[in-house]
């Protein structure tokens, strides 16, 4: 079993998550969990008997069958299951004292609800939601296979499933996820501050990319994408084929974690 690590905030609305696709036609069940060392991130499992792996490289964006890539699995009726658990102060209930910690344990499913393709250069899929950024309907749009936006809501993906749609107006430019080819230090979706800061605040920052663990993943690749801030940082996980495999989210100056672990995933044929 694998556990993994997944990062996130009310605050912080960065992106880069992805899904996973490993070729399986059963559940996978995964309990993958990082050490502490986050430049030297490593995953631990008792056991990965329910793994299925593929050796597809990820440096190409390798197509399967369907037309889909590999990188973000987006076949219909594929399934990703998260343990959510954090921690946050609540409201005191007595002046002068601290609030109650308050914790969350909980369940999310992110499902592929539909796909559609609407040229080379567009595609996208519905979802039940997105690791670390959303619990709701939301749409994943893929552009020219490199590009990868997340967007609230089903309007996006009815219109550009509707070929007479001529899409004039549409809008997603604003919540990049992915930007293809990804390389070590590379910055994107900077907000705030300018891009020329040399700490890599406020921006999203691919931070490492190596080997992933080779009993879970073999032959695969992990990349920490990170958002750091002044009040908080968030951090994504994510290994080729397989996607978010761990999402975090921890404020700095008050009690606020949340993190996203996967524990089972399926992907449709």
């Amino acid at each position: 079993m694998l556990k993994i690590f997944i990062m996130n905030k009310k605050i912080l609305i960065i992106a880069v998550f992805v899904l996973l696709l490993a070729g399986c036609s059963a559940p996978q069940k995964v309990n993958t969990q990082p050490t502490n060392n986050t430049d030297n991130q490593e995953m631990s499992t008792s056991s990965n008997e329910d793994m299925i792996e593929s050796s597809s490289s990820d440096e190409s964006l390798v197509l399967d069958n369907n037309g889909l890539n590999n990188f973000i699995p987006l076949s219909k009726g594929s399934y990703w299951l998260y343990r959510i658990t954090g921690e946050e102060r609540g409201e005191s209930l007595v002046e002068g004292q601290e609030g109650p910690i308050i914790k969350t344990n909980e369940q999310f499913k992110v499902q592929v609800l539909d796909y559609a393709k609407r040229d080379s250069n567009l595609r996208a899929a519905l979802l039940t939601g997105y690791p670390g950024l959303a619990k709701t309907t939301s749409t994943l749009i893929i552009v020219s296979e490199k590009n990868y936006y997340l967007v609230d809501g089903e309007e996006t993906f009815r219109r550009i499933a509707d070929l007479k749609d001529n899409l004039s107006g549409l809008e997603y430019g604003g919540n990049l996820l992915l930007p293809f080819p990804l390389t070590i230090n590379k910055k994107f979706g900077c907000f705030g501050e300018p891009v020329e800061r040399d700490d890599n605040y406020y921006c999203s920052w691919i931070e490492s990319i190596k080997p992933a663990d080779a009993k879970l993943f073999p032959n695969k690749t992990q990349y920490q994408i990170s958002v750091h801030t002044n009040p908080d940082a968030t951090s994504f996980y994510y290994v080729n084929n397989v996607g978010v495999t761990y999402f975090s989210y921890s404020h700095n100056g008050t009690l606020v974690e949340e993190r996203w672990n996967l524990e089972k995933y399926f992907i449709a044929k």
